[in-house]
């Protein structure tokens, strides 16, 4: 369980840090809802 929970908080950060990446890269095309 605690396993589990570990792998989807690295993954949502690895999620989030790519959303960020990407917004860094195509902010003017690519908007993104926040």
């Amino acid at each position: 369980m605690e396993t589990r929970l570990q792998h989807l908080i690295t993954t949502t950060d690895e999620v989030i840090a790519g959303l960020r990446s990407r917004e860094s890269m195509n902010n003017i095309t690519t908007p993104f809802p926040y």
